[in-house]
């Protein structure tokens, strides 16, 4: 859609708030590649780290929680039925 001929009508308050951060963005400086690669790959091998300690927790939370159920007899066959 083309506009009309004339002036360019007013921004509104989110495209000028809008140009305010990509102004800011456009600021700010640029990091160098090397740094940055460097970052990323500090960044992942934490998050492995933590992300296999999570998924252990959780397997043993999972275990701990049917054992508990089957203990105080919660559990019911997969039919729904009565517990056994």
């Amino acid at each position: 859609m083309a506009h009309p001929p004339g002036p360019d009508p007013e921004p509104t308050p989110a495209e000028r708030r809008l140009a305010e951060l990509l102004a800011e963005v456009r600021g700010a400086p640029v990091p160098e590649a090397e740094d940055l690669t460097d970052r990323v790959v500090r960044t992942a091998r934490w998050q492995r780290g933590v992300r296999e300690a999570l998924f252990s927790l959780g397997g043993l939370s999972s275990a701990l929680a049917e054992a508990a159920a089957t203990l105080l007899g919660l559990r019911r066959n997969r039919n729904g039925g009565d517990p056994r």
